[in-house]
């Protein structure tokens, strides 16, 4: 059992690390475990200073902390520890004890970084985060009980929303979520009636239902993403997610790397005002080839579960140019595939509901 002071030493110095790898950019990100080994932590040490790290607002933990990032707030803080060495700050002792001279010489000493910074830019960052809408299907009482994910698209002068049929074609109550407004709680867009296709033979009379789903939405709809701070509530961040315009042309290939992301795991605070919602992104994905509709993207570690992914269906798979090219469906855990259906196949659809094709 770690004492108190010992992990925040520890979680000093992996804010430190961070802080170093990261030239100070928050947009740089991280796999959790690349870091902890690197430092020499045990798994159950990283999972302490994780958390204690992130109910503090220093990182971000995405994915269930398998990635990483810091925050402003962990920027500013490592720069305090730094700036007054013999003294402890709020949050850790001081930086000439948690660095004595016997580990001067050290790994965690060395400029040059040893762990993996995720290959992707700024710009390919925010299509991932900024391009996924977050779904919710609310029950009587307004409260959220389901989840999915989606995205926007700006197509012949109409504003739709793209999602998949198997995750939202309950005939539920389904809403975007715009954003949280603090001391009123999460401000949402009812979706209405959305359209469900199906595809078979009318000789044979066999049919079966497509993984796809659209609905027109109001062309003053604007979700934004906002980074909301654990302890207090309060909006750090907000920024408009993408409306996005799709080049239906465009396929996977494997000279590309593809990545998603969406929000599982929906849980409410005790005012029941806001609405906590697990960040998961997949990054780095290779498309692997094609089976009818369904494009297969493998996975760059091993599936974790099903249930790990829960409320990404419908979520926009985004090439490394930031192209949307298919929507999340569901995986594979023996291969470590991730399947996500053909925006391509589909676009005649569109077409025809915007009036192209009559």
């Amino acid at each position: 059992m770690n004492s108190v002071e010992e992990i925040k030493k520890n979680s000093f110095q992996f804010l430190h690390r961070l802080y170093k790898l990261s030239g100070c950019d928050e947009m740089v990100l991280f796999y959790t475990l690349d870091i902890s080994k690197e430092l020499g932590f045990c798994a159950d040490l990283t999972k302490n200073i994780t958390n204690y790290l992130y109910s503090k607002d220093l990182i971000e933990l995405i994915s269930d902390g398998y990635v990483v990032r810091i925050t402003d707030i962990g920027i500013r803080k490592v720069l305090e520890t730094l700036s007054n060495p013999d003294k402890p700050t709020e949050y850790f002792p001081p930086f000439n004890i948690i660095y004595d001279t016997k580990m001067i010489n050290s790994q965690i000493q060395q400029d040059s970084p040893q762990s993996t910074q995720i290959t992707m830019n700024k710009k390919w960052f925010k299509n991932i985060v900024l391009s996924s809408i977050p779904l919710k299907q609310m029950d009587d009482q307004g409260m959220p009980i389901n989840s999915a994910s989606g995205c926007i698209i700006s197509y012949c002068n109409k504003k739709l929303l793209l999602t998949v049929q198997h995750a939202t074609g309950n005939m539920g109550n389904w809403v975007i979520e715009i954003k949280y407004v603090p001391g009123k709680g999460t401000e949402v867009h009812q979706v209405g009636a959305m359209m469900f296709l199906k595809e078979g033979n009318l000789i044979t009379g066999k049919w079966r239902d497509i993984d796809f789903a659209y609905a027109i939405i109001p062309d003053n709809v604007q979700p934004y993403y906002q980074e909301v701070s654990y302890l207090d509530k309060k909006i750090k961040a907000e920024i408009p997610r993408l409306i996005n315009t799709i080049n239906f042309n465009i396929e996977p290939d494997k000279n590309h790397k593809y990545s998603f992301h969406g929000q599982a795991r929906v849980s409410r605070d005790d005012e029941q005002q806001y609405v906590y919602a697990q960040p998961t992104i997949e990054l780095d994905m290779q498309y692997v080839g094609a089976e009818d509709d369904m494009y297969n993207f493998k996975l760059n570690r091993r599936h974790p579960g099903h249930e790990y992914y829960k409320g990404c269906s419908g979520a926009p798979i985004v090439d490394s140019d930031g192209n949307i090219v298919a929507l999340v469906v569901c995986g594979d855990m023996k291969e470590s595939i991730i399947y996500g259906i053909s925006l391509k196949k589909y676009k005649i659809v569109i077409d025809i509901e915007c009036g192209i094709i009559k």
